[in-house]
């Protein structure tokens, strides 16, 4: 595809695995390990042309569109403390 000028999808897969490591390895170095929150991720296609066929896959994968209900169905199970949420707001670069 990239002869006629198109550039390759790519494999968001692997490059999803990467972004969750650096966040881990970014946490790490603010947090102690029993402070370190879990890190969730998904991938999220911004065309509504695009079938997503993601079965039995690990990471969430779903259009812009289905974000917000997937946020509200997440939200009524585990949820961060206000002092959690707040000691990683502190650590992040402004």
């Amino acid at each position: 595809m990239r002869i006629f000028g198109q550039e390759s999808m790519g494999r968001p897969d692997i490059e999803l695995e990467s972004e969750v490591n650096a966040v881990k390895k970014f946490f790490a170095k603010q947090f102690d390990e029993s402070e370190i929150p879990e890190i969730n991720a998904m991938m999220v296609f911004t065309s509504d042309d695009v079938e997503i066929d993601s079965g039995d896959a690990e990471t969430p994968a779903m259009k812009l569109k289905q974000i917000k209900d997937f946020f509200r169905q997440k939200a009524k199970e585990k949820v961060l403390s206000a002092a959690e949420i707040t000691a990683i707001k502190s650590r992040l670069p402004e």
